[in-house]
């Protein structure tokens, strides 16, 4: 589903009808749908162009879009690119698409020491590494400075560099190298020969050693090295995500300390080396750091504030910190868990977000959508109805499509205001008639007390089409 095409209200989205995959064009402003495109001219056209015989309502697309001023549907069959004229009715062939190469396992394409030289944003400068330090040259003159001089290939100058904005300032990572670990395991049918082959895949275990990463500051004006002390984080699993903040005062990286149960949001004074901890999350448990749904960063105006995600009084709750690593205040609470940050309006000190477990007797599984002030005010439930629920949002986030099922709920597709949830304009609707002919049984929901006899378990039966309520069934979990 579409609905970010500039500032337009208009979407598009496909579903399955009895017809077969339709799409459909939706101008919300004037609350008008209709389909995107005439299926039968499109499929004759295509028909006679591929040599296929293809149905109209069957067509096999892939990446389907439509282009933002709505004249052209794009998609591709296989290795071929199409491209339809919705107003003419007129298809071009575009060409075709290469073949992908094979991507290296992940934490063989994770080495930095290899890398292309960095432009700086004035274009006057790049930085580059050589003999495992660092070095810049002047692009008019080529004439090279060598900025490090204690690299190694034990303990080289990461070539995945950063320029400041105002390209007075290079940061980088030093990386202690690791020992390699590699686990072995035997591929039985290559597609390129008959014998299998042994494949092996660099792979740490509890125990390994890790690399260990030191950011590194250097002032290009100067030519020298600006000290970052880095001590603290030597039993890391990751030091990483350096980024500068947009005015070039400081830049900013991400410490998670081995075993998950501490990671750190530190910002570096770019004129000094002077480190300020934003954030200093601990946890006798583990700290999730890999999902975008509970590891929350928003840096506001450029880094005078942050909303961050924590479970420290119990529950995933949206923060607000200062820019010394104090809580202003905490922006969501209760019994409930945060699922995610969908928009932050930064001029209205507002947030969209989806969350869990609200609404007390329901699934706590279901996600709803909600809008909440930075200073924890003015909480607002945008979608009410009891169910699971999908939003796709305008670019201005003044309305968005709302896809809300449960297992025991057909799905429904309506289009909603975005400030108050109301609903505005009624998509689709799944019907199940046809299935419950066939004798078709919904799933039911359940709850029932955990061990502790206090805690709430849910889940759902599935039971046969041919249940019959006088028989016993083995239960299958």
């Amino acid at each position: 589903m579409n609905i970010r095409l500039k500032d337009k209200h208009s979407f598009w989205y496909e579903t399955n009808t009895r017809k077969g995959k339709e799409f459909f064009l939706v101008n919300a402003d004037q609350l008008k749908k209709a389909p995107a495109f005439d299926a039968e001219k499109l499929c004759a056209k295509l028909n006679k162009s591929s040599s296929k015989e293809y149905k109209p309502y069957a067509i096999p697309f892939e990446k389907p879009s439509i282009s933002e001023d709505l004249k052209y549907f794009k998609f591709q069959i296989d290795t071929t690119l199409w491209e339809w004229n919705r107003l003419k009715n007129e298809l071009k062939y575009t060409g075709k698409v290469e073949k992908k190469k094979d991507e290296p396992y992940w934490s063989e394409s994770n080495d930095s020491d290899k890398g292309e030289p960095v432009k700086s944003p004035d274009k006057k400068y790049l930085a580059f590494t050589k003999n495992f330090n660092l070095y810049i040259s002047e692009i008019a003159t080529s004439k090279e400075y060598q900025m490090s001089y204690d690299g190694s290939e034990g303990c080289y100058y990461s070539a995945w560099i950063q320029w400041s904005p105002d390209s007075k300032k290079v940061i980088t990572n030093k990386i202690s190298r690791n020992k390699k670990h590699f686990i072995y395991f035997v591929e039985s049918s290559p597609a390129d020969q008959l014998q299998p082959k042994l494949q092996k895949r660099d792979y740490l275990k509890p125990g390994d050693q890790l690399p260990i990463a030191s950011p590194c500051l250097f002032n290009v004006e100067l030519k020298k090295q600006i000290p970052v002390d880095a001590s603290v984080y030597q039993n890391q699993y990751s030091l990483d995500n350096l980024s500068w903040r947009n005015d070039s005062r400081a830049f900013t990286f991400e410490f998670n300390q081995r075993g998950h149960q501490r990671f750190m949001v530190v910002e570096v004074n770019s004129e000094n080396g002077e480190q300020t901890v934003l954030v200093d999350e601990k946890s006798n448990t583990f700290i999730q750091y890999s999902s975008p749904e509970k590891k929350i960063r928003y840096d506001i105006n450029d880094g005078k504030e942050m909303i961050w995600a924590s479970e420290r009084d119990g529950w995933n709750h949206l923060y607000l910190f200062d820019n010394t690593g104090k809580v202003i205040n905490q922006i969501t609470k209760g019994e409930w868990v945060v699922r995610g940050v969908e928009y932050v309006d930064e001029k209205n000190r507002e947030i969209i977000f989806k969350a869990s477990g609200r609404n007390i007797g329901e699934d706590p599984y279901l996600i709803h959508y909600y809008s909440i002030k930075f200073d924890g005010s003015g909480m607002n439930e945008l979608t009410p109805e009891a169910t699971n629920h999908l939003a796709y949002f305008s670019s201005d986030h003044n309305l968005f499509v709302d896809n809300y099922s449960r297992v025991d709920l057909p799905s429904s597709l309506v289009l909603r205001n975005g400030v108050d949830g109301k609903i505005i304009m009624e998509l689709e609707k799944v019907d199940i008639t046809e299935l419950q002919k066939l004798n078709w049984r919904m799933p039911e929901v359940f709850s029932a007390k955990g061990r502790d006899g206090i805690t709430d378990i849910w889940g759902i039966i599935y039971r046969p089409t041919n249940f019959d309520p006088t028989k016993q069934y083995p239960i299958i979990e």
